[in-house]
């Protein structure tokens, strides 16, 4: 038989696509009342791997951050500021948060770190103004240094040379005080000639 317009169901627009937070309050209520024949079971269902994915993609976003500023603190040792260690911390902080909530996730960032080095690499270059040349092709960075809750160490140059400036320091300041006499010797007074005897001499 031939389908006639009234044989057709019109849409009508479902809780979920009206009013999202009150379908999450809904359904939040349904569960809580165990009222399971009246689920919107495949919104649901999608909302809840939608979760999973959103997650995934703020822990690969913390990490390339990281990554990013990581590259920036090692290779460009004298533009480094506090904005650049600031962030190094807080996406350190926010990755073991996430690692904390669901350790289930490490795995995933384990995976994920050869594309995220990719794309810190990438926007370094443009925000460094470097060529490709000037990073490793692989992560030069191993999970104790990314993970790491101290700030990166400094080259091995930066640190020799500051322990060169702190030694001339010292010494500069050691010359400047006096040494204290030896036992048993005492300072010699000697008057300063009066301009008579000077000009008698």
């Amino acid at each position: 038989m031939k389908a006639t317009p009234s044989h057709f169901s019109h849409h009508s627009p479902s809780l979920y696509e009206t009013d999202y937070m009150q379908w999450i309050e809904a359904t939040v209520e349904k569960l809580r009342c165990q009222d399971y024949a009246h689920m919107d079971w495949s919104n649901l269902i999608e909302e809840i791997k939608d979760i999973g994915k959103r997650e995934r993609r703020n822990l690969k976003s913390n990490l390339v951050v990281l990554l990013l500023h990581l590259l920036k603190w090692h290779h460009q040792p004298t533009h480094r500021t506090g904005s650049w260690a600031g962030s190094i911390v807080e996406h350190r902080r926010r990755i073991h948060e996430m690692l904390k909530d669901s350790p289930s996730l490490f795995p995933y960032l384990e995976r994920v770190l050869a594309e995220a080095y990719q794309d810190a690499v990438q926007q370094a270059e443009a925000e460094m103004m470097l060529s490709a040349d000037t990073f490793p092709d692989e992560c030069e960075f191993t999970f104790s240094h990314i993970l790491n809750e101290q700030l990166p160490p400094k080259r091995i140059s930066d640190r020799l040379s500051r322990l060169s400036n702190l030694s001339v320091i010292s010494s500069l300041r050691q010359l400047s005080r006096p040494k204290p006499l030896e036992p048993g010797i005492k300072l010699l007074h000697h008057p300063t000639p009066t301009s008579a005897q000077a000009i008698s001499g």
